[in-house]
């Protein structure tokens, strides 16, 4: 049945209807990558077949516990980055700046020459029920400026049994310089120690919310 119109008297649902146009003007969550078996590893890497220039922006959710007590989570982005001249690298880029803020408590910024930004502050348990939710944008700059901008929020089980919360947000790249920086991938990492279980969830956005 070509369906060209709804008709005033509507249609019948139980015909078969093909759909071959398009959907545009939607900021649509495309499902990348989904794990849920992550278990005792030093970090998770998060690589370039999923964290390109596809899309402007990607999400990425997940859940993380530590193998031992006492850890924080950390975060180092990968990008590629072109140079007036043409040239491209891939490596790590040290966060520029970033922010910590801890719901009911206190604000903490600063930066990393380590090349790793700080996710949640607060350390985190390995007893039942506790490790780290986290809920991250990243804008991947397919404009090729010189910096990579990102947002999110964590929260844990703290061990008397209180709910933790933090927002995180920062800046990695290096302003004022020759080079221009894409996204194409990032690690998910504690302080030391294992990865005991986890599971990850890479979406990617075309067009700006």
């Amino acid at each position: 049945m070509a369906l060209t119109k709804v008709e005033a008297d509507g249609i019948n649902l139980a015909d078969t209807f093909a759909f071959t146009g398009t959907v545009s003007g939607t900021n649509t969550y495309t499902p990348l990558l989904n794990v849920d078996n992550i278990s005792d590893v030093s970090s998770y890497h998060v690589n370039n077949t999923y964290i390109n220039d596809t899309y402007d922006y990607y999400f990425v959710s997940g859940f993380l516990k530590a193998a031992a007590d006492g850890k924080i989570l950390y975060q180092k982005l990968y990008v590629s980055a072109s140079q007036d001249d043409g040239a491209t690298t891939q490596s790590s880029v040290a966060p520029n700046s970033w922010e910590y803020a801890q719901i009911g408590g206190s604000n903490t910024s600063g930066g990393d020459s380590s090349s790793q930004a700080t996710l949640h502050y607060t350390t985190i348990g390995n007893g039942t029920g506790e490790g780290v939710h986290f809920h991250n944008h990243y804008y991947a700059n397919n404009e090729k400026t010189n910096m990579i901008f990102w947002h999110g929020s964590t929260s844990h089980l703290a061990t008397n049994g209180s709910h933790v919360g933090s927002t995180t947000s920062g800046a990695s790249g290096t302003p004022l310089t020759m080079y221009q920086y894409s996204l194409v991938g990032m690690d998910f990492y504690f302080s030391s120690g294992n990865i005991s279980t986890g599971r990850i969830n890479v979406y990617g956005v075309k067009g700006y919310v």
